[in-house]
């Protein structure tokens, strides 16, 4: 038996057929739903900060009130740090004159409600060095005081 050898025949592969250009599709999405959330937000105003006229309409005032600034009462109203510490609540208005020797300086007064609300200042005798006394119908409720 003798065996025969044939040529190889060659097998020729298919050239693969060029693919469409396919793109990704899911960077269309995201930027797309983002321009619609984007566009979205503006038509509502969303993250404006003006105030809307619609959503919130200012509540009636019942009473008016009364906010007077005088000018000084005295040039020379000075306070020095040992009479600021005499100063209590519930003083009356009288009682811190007699401590510092002078009424201050009117910095504001308003009527609201029935109360009756001022502050008083004094300056002290270094630059810039002032005390402020709030009283609430005539009695001392807080004072504050800076470089006496």
């Amino acid at each position: 038996m003798t065996a025969t050898l044939s040529p190889p025949t060659l097998v020729s592969t298919p050239t693969p057929t060029p693919t469409p250009n396919r793109r990704r599709r899911w960077p269309w999405i995201v930027g797309g739903s983002t321009a619609v959330l984007i566009a979205i937000g503006a038509a509502t105003g969303a993250g404006s900060t003006e105030p809307s006229s619609e959503a919130e309409t200012p509540a009636p005032v019942t009473e008016a009130a009364a906010v007077a600034v005088s000018p000084p009462a005295t040039v020379d109203a000075e306070i020095t740090m040992g009479e600021f510490n005499q100063i209590q609540s519930g003083m009356s208005d009288d009682q811190v004159t007699s401590i510092v020797g002078d009424a201050g300086e009117l910095f504001s007064s308003t009527d609201l409600v029935g109360i009756h609300t001022e502050m008083r200042t004094w300056d002290g005798a270094s630059p810039g060095a002032n005390a402020n006394v709030m009283f609430q119908n005539g009695e001392v409720i807080s004072k504050a005081q800076a470089g006496l």
